[in-house]
């Protein structure tokens, strides 16, 4: 249950987050489908207590915990550096890559096996965007490639 008074560091959180993510509080709004002008009395602490509906609402588009929100402590800090062990980063991708290819019975498909929450932290914020789902699938294939190009 969320404490009475914690709306003011809710309020924080959900705007750090919001910011981060380069969200407009109207995209936000839209996405969640609390108002805009909630949103900014929540941002600017007007609300002692919000509500638990508008707090979950807003969590579930900003990909965090309800509790997170309430935090004190950095919500999503920095991710870590990858491993500078080659083999280590290369990890589920290439047993899905050696699967696809026949060694392990597998498909295509499953060289993406056990990525589905990269794909879901990619995806989120395109979708809260406003992109469709063709637009979405393109927006990540044309970056794909463009990794793949760079490499």
């Amino acid at each position: 249950m969320l404490e009475s008074g914690v709306g003011p560091l809710i309020g924080r959180n959900v705007r750090e987050l919001r910011e981060r993510r380069v969200y407009s509080r109207e995209q936000l709004a839209e996405a969640s489908g609390v108002s805009a002008q909630s949103i900014k009395w929540l941002e600017l602490g007007g609300t002692r207590r919000p509500q638990r509906h508008t707090i979950e609402k807003l969590a579930e588009v900003l990909g965090v915990a309800v509790e997170d929100l309430a935090s004190e402590e950095p919500i999503d800090p920095k991710a870590e550096a990858p491993s500078s062990d080659p083999e280590a980063r290369r990890g589920p991708v290439a047993r899905n890559i050696s699967a696809a290819s026949g060694a392990g019975g597998g498909s295509a498909a499953s060289i993406f096996t056990g990525l589905e929450e990269h794909f879901e932290a990619i995806v989120k914020p395109l979708r809260a965007a406003g992109y469709s789902e063709a637009e979405a699938a393109e927006a990540v294939s044309a970056e794909v490639r463009r990794w793949v190009a760079a490499s």
